[in-house]
């Protein structure tokens, strides 16, 4: 037998268990008695959705649990999107308050979060060079107000896409607009955006040849045309 204090805090008293109780997470209260009590104990706490005050059981809070005063709350605040910076291209998005919470939201897409030697997309590096001056937030805008900002695949809105549409570098250069070679972009919803990840020599192929059949080799309008 071992010596326990039962966790009744209205108790205290020292009791006796056998170790394969303990073992198996009980041996806790000196008597059935004292475990209902602490079955009936509410803790006060203040929902993180409403604000409103509720009382849980202890054993919920130790479970990570008892943040809401209900199942609505808690589905409402899993819902709730806050604004983000993309750490890798400086662009403003929104996110789920759950995914922040995860340590997670740090990037705006998936082709922002996948770089590095462990990423499938992997390119001996290419992924950490850096983006031309002039791809910037008004250049963007450009693409975006050229293609009636509707993916230039799909036709999704950015309202239907719940947030603004990726610029897609349709020859995978980053130096696109500094460089010689024509800057040819597009506009792509999330979906299509994650897509263009893989197979590239078939995207790069299909989408270089849509413009520049289609649209004469324009894909933005200049800055003037948006004054």
């Amino acid at each position: 037998m071992i010596s326990r204090i039962c966790q009744n805090p209205n108790g205290g008293k020292e009791f006796k268990t056998i170790p394969s109780r303990i073992k198996t997470g009980k041996g806790k209260y000196c008597s059935k008695q004292c475990g209902g009590l602490m079955k009936r104990i509410r803790i006060k706490r203040i929902c993180q959705n409403c604000g409103d005050k509720f009382e849980v059981v202890p054993s919920r809070i130790k479970k990570g649990g008892g943040k809401f005063c209900s199942k609505q709350c808690y589905s409402l605040a899993q819902k709730k999107k806050v604004k983000r910076i993309c750490k890798k291209c400086g662009e403003e998005f929104e996110v789920k308050f759950s995914v922040v919470k995860k340590g997670q939201g740090n990037f705006c897409s998936i082709s922002c979060g996948l770089s590095g030697e462990n990423s499938s997309f992997w390119k001996g590096g290419i992924s950490y060079e850096p983006y031309c001056v002039l791809f910037n937030r008004g250049f963007k805008e450009r693409v975006r107000e050229f293609w009636g900002r509707k993916c230039g695949i799909s036709g999704i809105t950015e309202k239907e896409n719940g947030r603004k549409l990726d610029v897609h570098h349709v020859n995978y250069d980053k130096q696109s607009c500094c460089n010689t070679n024509i800057p040819l972009f597009i506009p792509l919803s999330k979906k299509y955006h994650k897509k263009t990840n893989g197979n590239r020599n078939y995207w790069e192929e299909m989408l270089t040849n849509y413009i520049m059949i289609w649209f004469n080799g324009e894909c933005y309008l200049p800055k003037e045309d948006l004054k």
